[in-house]
C-alpha cells in the first residue's frame, strides 16, 4: 500500500477527509495526494503521524505495527518512556494470546487443586 493509502485509511478511520487532515496539521491543501510522487518533507510527514498517533515507519510502509512512542516520532532514537499503540489485528492477536494464558492457567490451578487433594488424602492415612 502506498503512503497517500495508507494515509487516507487512517483518515478514514477517524471520519475525516485529507483536506481535514491537511488544515488540522498545518500541511497545504493538496501535498498529502502528492507523495506518492515525490516525497514528503520529514516535518511533515512526522505531522500526519503524529496526528494518528502512529510511527512515520508505519505511514512509509516500513513496519505494519503502529507504534508511537510519547507522541514523537518512534523511528527516531531516544526516550522509551511513553504511549504504545498497536493496531487492530494485534490487538486480537494480544487479547487471544491473553485468554489461552488464561485458561492455561486456570487449568495449572485445577491440577495443583488435584495434587493438592491427592497428597492431602494420603496425608490423613
Amino acid at each position: 500500500m502506498g503512503l497517500t493509502n495508507t494515509i487516507k485509511d487512517l483518515a478514514d478511520s477517524k471520519h475525516i477527509t485529507i483536506a481535514e487532515l491537511e488544515r488540522n496539521v498545518g500541511i497545504s491543501n493538496g501535498q498529502i495526494r502528492k507523495w506518492n510522487q515525490r516525497s514528503p518533507k520529514v516535518e511533515n510527514s512526522e505531522k500526519v503521524a503524529d496526528y494518528f498517533n502512529v510511527s512515520t515507519d508505519y505511514l512509509l510502509g516500513r513496519s505494519s505495527t503502529t507504534v508511537n512512542i510519547n507522541g514523537t516520532n518512534s523511528g527516531m532514537a531516544g526516550s522509551n518512556n511513553g504511549t504504545l499503540t498497536i493496531n487492530h489485528q494485534d490487538k486480537e492477536d494480544f487479547v487471544d494470546d491473553i485468554r489461552s494464558l488464561g485458561a492455561v492457567h486456570l487449568a495449572m490451578l485445577e491440577e495443583i487443586r488435584e495434587i493438592k487433594d491427592i497428597l492431602n488424602s494420603k496425608h490423613s492415612l
